[in-house]
């Protein structure tokens, strides 16, 4: 009934009814909180290094092993795009807040902000010395916060893709950053 390998994440969704996981046998998975599983949507060969649900649940990001990342619906599991401009595995992916655009981190050492809709490209975050492992938005949307294994996570404009600040650990690579729920702060 469950994956067939490793799981390389797991998540509520925003309204707390239900689990995504993602997982080395190329699929993610959608749970009750039960454990009964709701559907099993098979992405590819490749492994799923992450997926999120959009904020209203109607979408699901998948962040897979080949660089490519899928935007699916939540409730058919059909395809609605596949956005591939990484020279790299991409190991998160995050939702604005509206759910319009999407923001993937990279082994390329970026972070990409897409229109998914229309698969383009809105900005890349340039500045990483090492891969970037998560990206994610503040709550309120005009920001991106990036960690990556140089040690650093940084802020960025989420309109321009202007940097805004280095924050720098001072120590070895972040596995992941996030805001506070008010913006103020951020935690890797």
């Amino acid at each position: 009934l469950g994956h067939g390998e490793r799981i390389r994440a797991g998540l509520f969704s925003v309204d707390g009814r239900h689990i995504l996981t993602a997982s080395d046998d190329g699929t993610a998975r959608i749970w009750q909180t039960q454990g009964r599983l709701l559907s099993s949507l098979p992405v590819g060969e490749d492994a799923v290094a992450f997926a999120e649900f959009s904020r209203d649940g109607k979408y699901l990001a998948t962040a897979i092993q080949d660089g490519t990342v899928e935007i699916l619906d939540a409730v058919t599991g059909a395809r609605l795009a596949a956005l591939n401009e990484h020279g790299g595995e991409v190991y998160g992916v995050a939702f604005s807040p509206d759910g319009a655009q999407v923001v993937t981190a990279s082994q390329d050492m970026t972070g990409k902000v897409w229109d998914w809709q229309s698969g383009r490209v809105v900005a890349t975050l340039r500045g990483h010395e090492g891969a970037v492992t998560s990206a994610s938005y503040s709550r309120q949307g005009d920001r991106i916060v990036t960690a990556s294994e140089d040690a650093t996570a940084r802020i960025w404009d989420a309109v321009t893709g202007e940097l805004l600040r280095v924050l720098d650990s001072g120590g070895s690579g972040l596995r992941g950053a996030e805001f506070s729920p008010d913006g103020s702060q951020v935690v890797t």
